[in-house]
């Protein structure tokens, strides 16, 4: 039980008291029974005082190391050593320096680590904590070592070294003598430089562009460790709300950020600080696409030089002409594919007189951008709606030859001709219901508690996920389906989502708002399908609990408690006050002349089973109560009141 309260108390001094150093359970943190011994000895002149090796801790003691501070070149790192129980340095209460030899990579630090100790006689040295700091070198691995710990014990002209020595002889080879690191180390990583670099942009497949809506993942790097920082997203003038980023011992941290709809399309960055220290990354924010066209007539044709911008990179834009009421024409479509920057190049062939807009549009996400046609078809302008009809030709009157009739000629009846059919464009093929083959990944919850919630309030949260079109056909408004409940075994239902056209290969980011009644709480099933393939099926658990709640109900059975006790002690009588002796040393009643009486009245001993009473003149004339006493008591009683004694 000393071990574990001490081995606590430790632990809290390590993380409280020094700029969120955690020496256990993280990189760059060891804790240990070092290997090893310890040696008594009078330092000068050198003599031995032990004849064998001591325990270097006693009780289950542990040495605890750990690092933190920065990670790149020309900075330093604090170095936090904590002794939860060590050696007993005296059979006397002790009070001295502990010293803590430590090297970096094999090299010495050549001033040691101090602090003062105090302990009881015959008793361990406990709960020690020391820090120091050493130079951050080149980037790369690094590892700091405990080489030796010293106690001097000024009150005995002594002093007791531990290190990693496994033998002790005297005037030989011993802790004192010869050193021999430990085996207690805390390891480091120091990078070249400090940087943020985006990991991953969900909706996009690409990391270099986001628009609004669009789910940023970066990761930071570099950072001094253990430090709170922010990142935040920013356009050439204004920036969106710091989001909090732990930085680790490693000197890395993660972020995700939500690209806000204020910010202007064009160059971005993101940005990562913690004050003294800044990194950021590049990012494009893509605005409403948009669509240019430049028209160059041809002999039957008219080709449409189109220039996209805006769009989500990587992902193909499909173009195709359409009439006045919106239906697709014989045009032959033309596709493109978005460069990084959300921008393409592409030609479409007009040839059909109805069409009157070419129109861009990207599978996936519903984003798309029209161009209204001149209606120019070759090199002669054509006006689908109004042809203007060629002007009639009269021939002029000849008079009449007169011409041999030579009989007719037999013509043959006509044959069957082949019809040969032109070939346009293909219909889109569209996967028959139940053949699609959609996936659904990175199901979550998204939102933050309210206070309203927090007291039995209803529980709202956004459900994303992503759907993707893995199959080699198109899928139109796939089916949503959710439920959510306590059992494991709900049935998904229909709701109102919105998923839109998925080419193959095409992703998108849906979202369904959830909302549990009042006063819900523990852990609750979210289940759900898109489109009736078995991987569109998806489930994550929900769990939520109002504390604010339990809080109150708590408190309510406190104060009811506390009031039940309160009426119980008004009942109560009040405390009973003997009228013997109230009043010091006088006593109201004579007990002694009361048991005289008593036995005179009632008789005793016991005659044949009948009490006989002693003669009168052995009855005490001693009155029983005292009148005097009484008038004292009466008086100290009810002070204000006039005597009634007599």
């Amino acid at each position: 039980m000393r071990t574990a309260r001490t081995a606590a108390a430790l632990l809290l001094v390590g993380v409280t008291a020094g700029a969120g150093v955690v020496l256990v359970g993280q990189t760059g943190a060891a804790a240990a029974a070092p290997t090893g011994g310890c040696w008594t000895y009078v330092p000068e002149p050198y003599a031995d005082v032990s004849t064998e090796l001591e325990p270097w801790t006693v009780e289950d003691g542990q040495v605890l190391m750990g690092t933190t501070g920065a990670t790149t070149p020309g900075g330093t790192r604090e170095v936090v050593i904590g002794l939860s129980s060590g050696p007993v340095v005296s059979d006397l209460p002790a009070v001295g320096t502990a010293s803590f030899l430590i090297d970096v990579d094999g090299t010495p630090v050549e001033t040691p680590l101090t602090v003062e100790y105090a302990a009881e006689a015959g008793q361990p040295v406990r709960d020690v904590v020391v820090r120091g700091e050493v130079p951050v070198g080149a980037a790369g691995d690094h590892v700091v070592r405990l080489a030796s710990i010293t106690f001097d014990v000024p009150a005995e002209g002594v002093a007791v070294t531990c290190n990693g020595q496994t033998e002790g002889v005297p005037g030989g080879a011993n802790p004192a003598t010869e050193p021999l690191p430990t085996d207690v180390t805390a390891p480091f990583t120091v990078v070249g430089s400090s940087g943020a670099e985006v990991a991953r942009v969900v909706g996009q497949q690409v990391t270099t562009a986001a628009r609004a809506g669009n789910e940023v993942v970066v990761d930071a790097s570099g950072f001094p460790s253990s430090a709170a920082a922010v990142a935040r997203l920013c356009d050439e003038a204004t920036c969106g709300r710091d989001v909090r980023i732990w930085i680790g011992q490693d000197g890395t941290g993660r972020a995700e950020l939500l690209v806000p709809d204020d910010l202007a399309a064009g160059t971005g960055t993101v940005e990562v600080t913690d004050g003294a220290t800044s990194a950021s990354a590049d990012l494009t924010l893509l605005g409403e696409p948009a669509l240019a066209a430049a028209e160059t007539p041809g002999a039957d044709t008219t080709s449409v030089e189109l220039t996209g911008t805006e769009f989500d990179p990587q992902k193909k834009v499909t173009v195709r002409g359409y009439d006045a009421d919106g239906e697709p024409t014989s045009d032959a479509p033309a596709t493109a594919t978005p460069d990084g920057a959300g921008g393409f190049t592409a030609t479409f062939v007009v040839s059909d007189p109805a069409t009157e807009t070419i129109t861009a549009t990207q599978a996936g996400n519903g984003l798309s951008a029209g161009y209204a046609f001149s209606g120019q078809i070759g090199t002669t302008p054509v006006d689908p709606v109004d042809p203007v009809e060629p002007p009639v030709v009269v021939p002029p009157v000849v008079p009449p030859v007169e011409v041999p009739v030579e009989p007719p000629v037999d013509i043959p009846p006509p044959t069957d001709v082949p019809v040969i059919e032109v070939p346009g464009e293909e219909p889109p093929v569209v996967a028959p219901v139940g053949e699609e083959e959609l996936t659904v990944t990175e199901a979550r919850l998204d939102g933050n508690a309210t206070l309203a919630e927090l007291f039995g309030g209803a529980v709202r949260r956004d459900l994303l996920f992503l759907v993707t079109n893995v199959g080699e056909t198109t899928v139109t408004d796939p089916v949503v389906r959710v439920s959510v409940g306590r059992s494991t075994d709900l049935e998904p239902e229909i709701v109102d989502a919105q998923v839109g056209v998925l080419e193959p290969g095409a992703e998108v980011v849906v979202t369904v708002p959830l909302e549990l009644p009042m006063a819900a709480f523990g852990t609750y099933q979210v289940v759900g399908q898109v489109g009736d393939s078995e991987t569109g099926a998806f489930s994550l658990e929900w769990k939520t609990y109002p504390w604010g709640l339990f809080a109150l109900n708590v408190l309510g059975a406190v104060l009811i408690v506390w009031g039940v006790r309160r009426r119980r002690a008004a009942k109560l009588p009040a405390p009973y006050r003997p009228a013997i002796a109230a009043t010091g040393d006088d006593s109201v009643v004579d007990l002694a002349a009361a048991t005289a009486w008593w036995a005179h009245r009632d008789g005793t001993p016991l005659v044949a089973g009948r009490p006989i009473a002693p003669p009168l003149e052995q009855v005490p004339l001693e009155a029983v109560v005292d009148l005097e006493a009484a008038e004292k008591w009466w008086a100290r009683r009810a002070p204000e009141k006039p005597s009634q004694a007599s």
